[in-house]
């Protein structure tokens, strides 16, 4: 399921006893729960609007009391919004794996169009979320990952700082750290810009815990459709960056097709395609890149270059059977490479050395 959802589906059912009972029991109310990063949420509290009056602060050894979904009973949160959080949570917990295939997707389905339902209740239902993710440690990865994208971003202002903290720091989950550093690319992509560029223009083998590269791949081009830049150059700089993750690289060839033709692009994708570095899935990807961003007698004449001189036998198969796919067109030889042009035929009527 993609992190971020885009339209809203069919509503959840209403029988909600029924649903219930399929989820994992709810928490009794009052029970403490501790957070893997609590050095990095002690300050979320004090950031986060509030959204109606705060109820009486209820301490029991030193730790704040929770009611059942997490959500500390003094924080300022309404009634409403915690009944909200309370229905995404039982959501997305795990279903009983022995339901038929029909309950499994209606229960996704019903994911999405929770999320979408509780991210439209605005501001007060988001900082809910972040409330209710600060005491999610012990809950399953898809919960902890929906009050993430919910609170970030239905209220991205006060989820800013919990993010960018989730992101550049050690401690916690890696998956959650993952879903932080998306979720920033969406709702504050300038300041994903400066985490995430140290990090993709790296010269040296990462030695950080990190997200991996791939996803911040994907956040940079999320950031830049949010502000309108190009991410062509990150893109070229990562496609020809020994030192990133190869999948990284295999998405940033990919992903270039998506955009206009610069030269910065261009000139990272033939220096990909004819890489001695034996990676073969990134010489693929860029060969369809430059077949989709070229003209197809440039595109074709370049293969035809590169196949003359090719040394891997798989990946010149592969150049032949694209140029016998896409430029039929154009005056192809046995082996299915661009003839060279013919000389041009003599119309004076004279023999040569006449």
């Amino acid at each position: 399921m993609h992190p971020c959802p885009r339209s809203p589906l069919p509503s959840p059912p209403t029988a909600q006893g029924n649903r219930a009972a399929t989820h994992t029991p709810r928490r009794q109310p009052g029970t403490p729960r501790g957070s893997q990063a609590a050095l990095l949420l002690c300050g979320l509290a004090l950031t986060l609007a509030a959204c109606d009056q705060p109820s009486t602060s209820i301490e029991e050894g030193g730790q704040r009391t929770r009611d059942e979904w997490g959500i500390p009973l003094d924080a300022p949160v309404s009634t409403a919004s915690r009944d909200q959080i309370g229905l995404l949570i039982q959501q997305f917990r795990p279903l009983d794996a022995t339901l038929t295939s029909d309950h499994h997707d209606r229960w996704l389905a019903d994911q999405r169009s929770r999320i979408d339902r509780v991210i439209s209740q605005g501001e007060g239902a988001g900082n809910a979320a972040l409330h209710a993710y600060t005491g999610a440690a012990e809950e399953p990865y898809l919960v902890r990952r929906a009050l993430l994208w919910t609170g970030g971003l239905a209220a991205p202002e006060n989820a800013r700082e919990l993010l960018h903290n989730l992101f550049i720091t050690y401690g916690s989950p890696i998956a959650d750290r993952t879903e932080a550093a998306l979720v920033l690319s969406l709702t504050s992509p300038r300041l994903f810009f400066s985490d995430a560029k140290p990090i993709l223009e790296r010269t040296k083998v990462k030695r950080q815990t990190l997200p991996d590269d791939e996803f911040l791949v994907r956040g940079w081009i999320n950031a830049c459709l949010k502000t309108g830049e190009s991410p062509v150059p990150m893109l070229a700089q990562v496609a020809t960056n020994l030192r990133l993750d190869p999948p990284a690289r295999w998405q940033a060839a990919k992903r270039m097709r998506e955009f206009p033709l610069e030269p910065i692009g261009q000139r990272a994708l033939e220096s990909c395609l004819v890489e001695s570095s034996g990676d073969g899935y990134l010489r693929r990807m860029s060969a369809q890149s430059l077949r989709e961003l070229l003209p197809s007698e440039t595109a074709c004449a370049l293969f035809a270059e590169v196949a003359r001189r090719e040394s891997d036998s798989n990946f010149r198969a592969f150049l032949l059977d694209m140029m016998q796919r896409n430029c039929r067109g154009l005056l192809l030889d046995a082996e299915g490479l661009i003839k060279d042009p013919d000389p041009l035929p003599n119309l004076s009527g004279e023999q040569d050395g006449r």
